[in-house]
């Protein structure tokens, strides 16, 4: 009887164990936040010509019911006028936005994404313009940023911050779901070793 209930207990104790590393280790990568691989034009390059932004991400991105106005690419001057002369389109993992580039200096780009665990995640960075040649056209770009991303406000300039980001519903379910299934598992090696110590008394 002691040999057969030993046996119960470390096959209960190894079923809880493996699910305790299965679950534990699947949570955080479900609730990981993707982050921007690439650019284009990079941060803290130089370029004499641009007619879009584009930005890659770690997975593909979350497009909410098919809508893209969660998705915001934002083109600042030095002169704080707007040069974005398109919303964000999406395509899996890459977001991009036309553009159209005013007076040389520095320009901010300032992005904003759902990720695939349903966080948006915001971040801003700069790239100079330098065009070629003197006598190229400047754009005289938009006062205000165009009507694109009225679901999820753009971050600001003051407020934007590396690897910002706002919760959202479904890294929230997927965390409760993954501790909700370890604590059942749990509960039913509990029940199964307790019900094992009566039959054996």
């Amino acid at each position: 009887m002691a040999a057969r209930f030993r046996t119960g207990w470390l096959a209960l104790t190894a079923t809880a164990l493996i699910a305790f590393v299965t679950v534990g280790g699947a949570a955080p990568a479900a609730l990981a936040h993707d982050s921007l691989r690439s650019s284009s034009p990079e941060a803290g390059s130089t370029v004499t010509e641009l007619d879009a932004v584009s930005l890659t991400f770690s997975d593909t991105l979350l497009n909410l019911g098919g809508m893209d106005n969660a998705f915001v690419i934002q083109v600042v001057g030095p002169n704080d006028r707007y040069y974005e002369s398109g919303c964000a389109e999406l395509s899996g993992a890459i977001t991009t936005a036309a553009t159209d580039l005013g007076v040389a200096g520095e320009y901010t780009v300032r992005w904003q994404v759902v990720s695939a665990d349903g966080h948006a995640i915001s971040d801003s960075y700069t790239f100079d313009y330098a065009p070629a040649a003197a006598g190229t056209t400047a754009a005289s770009g938009l006062t205000q940023p165009l009507g694109c991303g009225s679901a999820i406000t753009p971050p600001s300039a003051d407020a934007a911050t590396p690897g910002s980001e706002s919760s959202g519903p479904s890294g929230l379910l997927i965390g409760l779901l993954a501790g909700g299934g370890f604590i059942v598992l749990v509960g039913v090696a509990v029940a199964l070793l307790i019900r094992h110590s009566r039959r054996i008394k």
